[in-house]
Parts: C-alpha cells; structure tokens; sequence
C-alpha cells in the first residue's frame, strides 16, 4: 500500500528538516506538532477508508492538510 510507505517516509523530523531547507536563511519553527501529525496521517486514513483513490489524491490530501493545518512558519 502506497500510504503505508510514504508515512514510513514522511516523519514529523523529515518534515521539519526539508522546510528548513526550503525557508533558509529564515528561521523554520513547528508551531503546531499534532497539527503537523494530523496531515501525515490523512493520506492513510484516505487509502484506508477510501481505497478506490490514486496516489495523486493521496499527495493531494497530504497538501491539503499541510496547508489547513499551517503547522510550520
């Protein structure tokens, strides 16, 4: 299952260090860390209550809830 690797992949820690790298010089803070847990986890809640949904509605929804949420400044 697709959503079952990419949360192996997709760690709170990774997460933080790839917005580090993307807002640098700025500082990058986690001002929300259940927020941030909460949209990691969408996309396998999606494949599993939903399993009919591609991999492209998965990363979707993992953008969603990345940008709803607004757990890094």
């Amino acid at each position: 299952m697709a959503a079952h690797r990419m949360a192996k992949i997709f760690t709170p820690t990774y997460v933080s260090r790839v917005n580090a790298q993307l807002v640098y010089p700025a500082p990058s803070q986690l001002v929300k860390p259940h927020e941030l847990l909460s949209a990691l986890a969408k996309p396998s809640n999606v494949a599993y209550y939903e399993p009919e949904r591609d991999v492209s509605f998965l990363a979707a929804s993992l953008a969603y809830g990345l940008i709803l949420g607004t757990p890094i400044l």
